[in-house]
């Protein structure tokens, strides 16, 4: 990784071969991984890299940070205070929705 660039490989280097990767996505139900093969050039596979290195890191930062609070305010809490700590996933997907609603809102 070139930090003064914060790229994952050098800008002057010019990168036209081919590679061969599996890309996995979930499937839009949610309930399995579905695996494509693809093709694609070294710059455009870097490319790709980055953006998913990027936000990984922002999700590293937010959860070092929310665990450092977390240790601060257990530490200053009372016998009289209670920590609930809900963690929510950052994808924002609700899965199993028909399962747990037909669990709780059954008829019988």
């Amino acid at each position: 990784m070139v930090c003064k660039t914060k790229t994952a490989i050098d800008p002057n280097l010019v990168m036209a071969s081919l590679v061969s990767y599996y890309q996995c996505e979930p499937s839009q139900t949610g309930t399995a991984v579905t695996c494509a093969h693809k093709t694609d050039s070294v710059v455009s596979v870097v490319q790709i890299f980055e953006k998913q290195l990027s936000d990984y890191a922002g999700h590293l930062f937010r959860l070092l940070h929310q665990f450092k609070e977390i240790q601060n305010i257990r530490q200053t809490l009372s016998k009289k205070d209670l920590l609930l700590h809900i963690d929510i996933s950052e994808n924002f997907l609700c899965k199993w929705s028909e399962e747990i609603k037909s669990a709780h809102f059954s008829d019988a």
